[in-house]
């Protein structure tokens, strides 16, 4: 049995990929497997891999047409040893804590019942340089790249909230990552984080390639419909901000793969009466979001009108039409399930 499979999607990777496997080869638990998948690299990435393999055998390459990161993740783990006991799928430019495996797979050996642990992370340039948050709160004013970001990612992750009792409330930090705080945000930044169960994936393709980049979201709300994720408060990663990030291409585009993701947990087949009642009370509150959006949309697209500018005019327009659709879905499935 191998207790702990890694799985790492590597995309001309050549860069960052050495550092990131050196974090691997630095963990202080010993017991892993760890598969790179060359998605379609066109640099030197298959090389560093093999250069890898020949100092330390516990890490296999395999390779397939650019595919995207879900399919490459999906690949990967069933790849691994069949008996491997936990799942991590890390990114090809974080890089673990040397004790990141051995946190999280303590906590999930001393609670059976859980699907998965996750730890906090923190931001380091392309350099390998921790990034303060004071550079980021700067980065705020001038509007960079980096503006997108909490400017404590670890003090952002430990601020959760979900819904009990109705309420959406901040949760203690005591208290597992589950299914009432998952359809309201997530905060797990990045799968390094995520020590899985394999039992809970089972044979099953584990990410969905048309969620990409929120496949993983997608993932985390699935597990959390038969069990806890735990919150491990304790860093567990370096998460790498620059630059070349995947999911910055999706910048600007993101808004119907989050409504997709939200349409397929509410409508999904495995939601049983206590995921049904915690959608009730998420769907009230995001009908009142996209109708906010709808009205500040239309205001501002007539204010820049006004101000001679139709081309912003015309953005802020259509982004108010787009929350006037969802708000019609939305009222739509509200209206079918009170028949």
């Amino acid at each position: 049995m191998v207790r702990i499979g890694i799985v790492i999607p590597a995309f001309n990777s050549e860069r960052f990929l050495p550092a990131t496997l050196d974090g691997v080869i630095s963990q202080t638990f010993a017991d892993w497997n760890c598969v790179v998948v060359d998605d379609g690299s066109a640099d030197h990435t298959a090389e560093i891999v093999m250069q890898f393999r020949l100092q330390d055998p516990r890490f296999r390459m395999i390779r397939q047409e650019n595919r995207g990161i879900a399919q490459a993740r999906n690949l990967g783990c069933h790849e691994l040893d069949p008996t491997t006991e936990y799942l991590i799928f890390l990114d090809h430019d974080d890089i673990w804590e040397a004790e990141a495996l051995h946190t999280l797979l303590t906590e999930l050996d001393a609670h059976p019942n859980a699907v998965g642990a996750h730890g906090l992370e923190r931001y380091i340039d392309k350099e390998g340089v921790p990034i303060s948050p004071e550079a980021i709160m700067q980065a705020h004013r001038t509007k960079s790249s980096l503006s997108v970001a909490p400017p404590d990612l670890e003090e952002w992750q430990r601020n959760r909230s979900g819904y009990i009792g109705g309420n959406l409330v901040p949760l203690r930090l005591d208290r597992p990552t589950d299914f009432a705080h998952l359809v309201h945000e997530c905060r797990m930044v990045t799968p390094g984080t995520v020590l899985i169960r394999r039992s809970v994936v089972g044979a099953t393709d584990p990410f969905d390639p048309a969620l990409v980049p929120l496949d993983a979201w997608d993932l985390w709300i699935r597990m959390s419909r038969y069990g806890e994720i735990l919150f491990v408060n304790q860093r567990v990663l370096n998460y790498r901000f620059h630059a070349d990030n995947a999911s910055k291409s999706y910048r600007g585009r993101m808004d119907p793969i989050i409504n997709a993701l939200y349409r397929k947990t509410f409508s999904s087949q495995e939601n049983r009466e206590e995921h049904r009642w915690i959608l009730s009370q998420w769907r009230r509150r995001h009908m009142r979001i996209q109708l906010r959006g709808f009205v500040s949309g239309f205001a501002r697209g007539g204010a820049a009108l006004l101000k001679g500018n139709p081309m912003a005019a015309k953005e802020k327009l259509r982004l108010s039409r787009y929350h006037f659709s969802e708000w019609k879905y939305w009222l739509s499935q509200f209206r079918r399930n009170e028949q």
